[in-house]
């Protein structure tokens, strides 16, 4: 794994969460749902309901957020003020991951077993021209009736099935350390201690807390680039 991200040029990986629920990250760490609750942490969530039930699981992503997801809760939330974490990518070396090349509420992906996903494998193919083999290695027999269903109803003609855009990661400009779906999610199981926290990013200067900069010791970046669409949004419109 720690090849991987090096080769890639991976350099942090994302969490997007709350501004009410920084100062408690920054305290006790990053945790899952199920430990919040075990813990009687008062948090904001971003879901009411998490469709893929791993309450156990700290949903991220690879070197960008996933702008869609990120688009809709700001929409659904638009006097909520909201920050990125950025933490190290070693974290996907040392903590047991779960990595699904498209949206883990997807009906798709929603049943998928978690030990199908883990490792340099799963990881390798949410860089893949496409999600056939994440899929394979997934759930065979799931992509299996998949394929059946593209030749039956679809033909050769192989539109957005599965939400892939027609052209490969060379044509729309994707960099290295980005995941080919925007929306691909890593899984990442039990807590994320504040050690792997590289930094806290904001929308503008003016949401920055400094006083908590200062008493945390983690560093405040302002990067409104993190806050729109990436590169390639036009191929997913």
């Amino acid at each position: 794994m720690k090849t991987l991200i090096k080769e890639r040029g991976i350099s942090s990986i994302l969490h997007v969460t709350r501004m009410e629920n920084l100062q408690s990250i920054l305290t006790h760490g990053l945790m899952p749902r199920s430990m919040l609750d075990d813990k009687q942490i008062e948090a904001v969530f971003n879901d009411d309901v998490r469709h893929d039930v791993h309450l156990d699981h700290v949903s991220c992503s690879i070197s960008f957020p996933n702008y869609k997801r990120f688009h809709s809760l700001r929409k659904k939330y638009p006097a909520a003020k909201w920050v990125i974490l950025l933490l190290d990518p070693n974290v996907l070396v040392d903590k047991s991951c779960a990595f699904y090349f498209q949206n883990t509420a997807t009906i798709m992906c929603r049943d998928m077993a978690l030990e199908n996903i883990r490792g340099r494998e799963a990881c390798e193919l949410l860089f893949a021209e496409n999600s056939d083999g994440w899929f394979r290695l997934a759930d065979l027999e799931a992509y299996e009736r998949r394929m059946d269903y593209i030749a039956q109803f679809l033909g050769d003609h192989r539109p957005s099935a599965d939400s892939q855009p027609p052209d490969t990661r060379g044509p729309l400009g994707i960099p290295d350390r980005y995941t080919t779906d925007p929306q691909a999610e890593v899984l990442i199981k039990g807590l994320i201690e504040k050690e792997y926290i590289q930094s806290v990013v904001f929308n503008s200067a003016d949401e920055v807390p400094s006083q908590l900069e200062h008493t945390t010791g983690v560093q405040f970046k302002v990067f409104p680039g993190f806050f729109g669409p990436r590169i390639d949004h036009l191929a997913w419109s």
